[in-house]
């Protein structure tokens, strides 16, 4: 393909690439106080977090519409010559919003302002799809079980999660957004981050089922809405509902939060039917910590980002060990004892002699096409006849704990055998304001977990490890 060929290809992709808009769209019409319209009103709309405005004038129509704005809160400026300057404050714009705010001018001087004080719009006239808000606000102050946001989504009418309550650590991707929306199946409804898909397909449970591609630090998000109905065309890749997330994107104040929680066995109680049945507390150790920081860029000497570069970012790490349970960290295998890890078999001819053991190196040929073996005397291979790297095998092998059967089976038993995690958390976005009219944003995310789990002979030989 030429040069300008590929170049051409590259401009035209974003056209087809599909997501679903987080932003905020701010819409209305400007008339006078006799109700006609207003063509060509200069009206700026200024975010007071970042003082970024941008500009737009009103069509022949006498309306306006400004796309693509960050959720936050805004100030509403409109002006034209033989008019007074039209100015609202605090319009609460909100993540996927499109509020339709009127403009009411009034004739005067432009140095003459009207400001109006009222609420932000309840309801959204300018879409039909149906959906639940999580704000800032609850998402900071509400106690959320190991920082994991997708909790709140539970909020939101006609929602109900489905899967394994147990399983609300944000490692645990399947779970935490298994919620059924509106009478739909759950793990069928899309989650998106910053307006680009979050959900990667877990065939595990069947074709179509969906789980989170990455869970944030729940201080890093601005808020999210769940959207149960979705009638527009723009919401795609899902059977059910979406919930679109969208992250702080600082502003020229510095902000920032620290945390730290521990969670101890000390503190807690038992079950009421584990001490009915004289069962001990079980035992866990749980530590999480983290932070977030958004502001303005400044390299001093360098470069000063007020009003125009914005940076955020959060990290998060958990180390937990924890019972698995019955399902994964219970059960009964069996083991050589110390003496058999010798070579050592005599105590199984007391059970019977078919537990005799015999040498394969006697095997001779016998009549009638048949072959003898001569038996090791006492049931015991000799040091010599043991292989060095097996007998280094067996050393990882652990020592019976119960007496089993008589034959020496079922002897070891592990009750609750912990899952011991360790688990953190990345994500940076950085915002930059060209123009008015161009802007552009990008976001880095990054988790590992390392979970060991099933350590039944308490070394490294054994055990699950995922990563």
């Amino acid at each position: 393909m030429p040069k300008h060929g590929a170049w051409l290809l590259l401009l035209c992709l974003p056209a087809f690439l599909s997501a679903q808009e987080t932003r905020g769209t701010i819409l209305g019409r400007v008339t006078d106080a006799s109700g006609a319209v207003i063509p060509g009103v200069t009206l700026r709309l200024t975010n007071a977090a970042t003082n970024v405005t941008v500009t737009t004038r009103s069509n022949a129509e006498g309306n306006y519409e400004t796309p693509y704005l960050l959720p936050g809160a805004y100030r509403l400026t409109a002006e034209m010559t033989g008019f007074k300057t039209f100015i609202r404050e605090g319009i609460e714009l909100r993540i996927a919003d499109r509020l339709t705010i009127p403009v009411a001018m009034q004739l005067g001087e432009v140095s003459e302002q009207v400001t109006v004080t009222a609420e932000t719009p309840l309801l959204e006239a300018a879409t039909a799809s149906m959906g639940q808000v999580i704000d800032e606000r609850r998402v900071a102050e509400l106690p959320i079980a190991h920082g994991n946001p997708f909790l709140l989504i539970a909020l939101s009418p006609g929602v109900v999660h489905t899967q394994n309550p147990g399983l609300d650590r944000p490692f645990e991707p399947t779970h935490i957004v298994g919620y059924s929306m509106d009478g739909v199946r759950a793990n069928r409804s899309e989650v998106t981050l910053d307006g680009t898909p979050n959900t990667a397909l877990n065939n595990r449970w069947g074709v179509g089922d969906l789980m989170a591609g990455y869970t944030p630090p729940a201080d890093m998000v601005r808020e999210f809405k769940v959207q149960t109905v979705t009638f527009d065309a723009a919401f795609g890749h899902t059977q059910g509902g979406v919930t679109s997330i969208t992250l702080k994107s600082g502003g020229n104040q510095l902000h920032g939060t620290g945390y730290y929680s521990v969670l101890d066995p000390v503190l807690n109680a038992n079950l009421f039917f584990a001490n009915r049945a004289g069962q001990p507390k079980g035992d866990f150790t749980y530590k999480r910590w983290g932070g977030h920081g958004t502001g303005p860029v400044r390299i001093p000497g360098l470069y000063n980002g007020r009003d125009r570069t914005f940076f955020s970012y959060g990290y998060e790490g958990i180390h937990e060990s924890r019972a698995m349970g019955a399902a994964y960290g219970s059960g009964t295998l069996t083991v050589p004892t110390p003496e058999q890890k010798q070579g050592d078999f005599s105590a199984l001819l007391k059970v019977g002699p078919q537990y005799q053991i015999y040498d394969p190196l006697t095997r001779v040929a016998a009549p009638a096409g048949r072959t003898r073996v001569d038996p090791l005397p006492g049931n015991i291979i000799p040091p010599s006849r043991i292989n060095p790297i097996a007998k280094k095998i067996l050393s990882y092998y652990s020592d019976p704990n119960a007496p089993g059967t008589a034959d020496g089976r079922n002897n070891l038993i592990r009750v609750n055998d912990p899952e011991v995690i360790t688990y953190f958390n990345h994500v940076a976005r950085a915002d930059h304001n060209f123009s008015p009219k161009h802007r552009m944003f990008g976001r880095f995310n990054t988790y590992k977990r390392f979970s060991h789990s099933s350590h039944w002979f308490r070394n490294l030989v054994l055990g699950g490890y995922s990563e």
